[in-house]
């Protein structure tokens, strides 16, 4: 079961990333939990700040629950 104590990051935490990176063409990933209500305004200021990737945490121990998440795809922000 997905843990309670993980936090999302945040605009500026993302632009450090970047940041860090320098001129080098990496990518920065997020994520690692599932989707939520209101990941659309947080994934698109992240997106805003740096971040190339976003990965959602899917379940396996429900298999249905697992294809039906998996069916409907990822999360669009544009």
């Amino acid at each position: 079961m997905y843990g309670t104590e993980q936090h999302d990051l945040q605009p500026a935490q993302v632009r450090a990333l970047r940041e860090s990176a320098g001129n080098r063409p990496y990518d920065v990933c997020i994520g690692g939990r599932p989707r939520r209500d209101g990941d659309r305004e947080w994934l698109s200021a992240v997106a805003d700040a740096g971040a190339t990737w976003w990965a959602e945490y899917v379940p396996t121990d429900d298999p249905v629950d697992m294809r039906d998440r998996i069916r409907r795809g990822p999360l669009r922000i544009d």
